[in-house]
């Protein structure tokens, strides 16, 4: 299970460990901003990682536990069960992200487990539509500001 993120409260922290344990998994923290998770078993520095071996090791986890938008953002690009803790700082950031992907509600209701949301039956066919909607949204932008 990667570990990517800041500010995993106890509660989450009690969770993630139990469940990785309950799952054999090993916990795998990817340094997020100098992290240091004594809880995981395995701490990979960002400086250790070259950007394809980080997102290797998003696309080959097993499970994902995070705080952040990318960790997000490339869990659901790999189609990966994950959990995401929320923090109010990146609700504000992901909210509108994740009313589009019908996922809000979810992640952002008080006392969701680990267990619900790495249990939940992820519709990746809507979940694909939205995200390559933005791409081309995206990709749309940068060619009309590059021309």
């Amino acid at each position: 299970m990667i570990v990517y993120g800041q500010d995993f409260s106890k509660r989450a922290i009690d969770q993630i460990i139990e469940y990785a344990q309950s799952h054999d998994l090993k916990l795998i923290c990817l340094d997020c901003n100098n992290d240091n998770y004594e809880w995981c078993e395995i701490l990979l520095k960002q400086y250790q990682l070259s950007p394809l071996e980080w997102i290797a090791l998003f696309k080959n986890a097993t499970t994902i536990a995070t705080t952040t938008y990318h960790g997000l953002t490339f869990s659901l690009i790999f189609k990966k069960r994950f959990a995401f803790f929320k923090t109010n700082f990146i609700m504000d950031k992901a909210g509108s992200f994740l009313r589009e992907l019908g996922l809000y509600d979810l992640f952002n209701k008080e006392g969701v487990t680990i267990e619900e949301m790495l249990g939940y039956e992820w519709n990746y066919e809507k979940i694909n539509s939205v995200i390559n909607m933005k791409r081309k949204e995206s990709y749309d932008f940068l060619k009309q500001i590059i021309e």
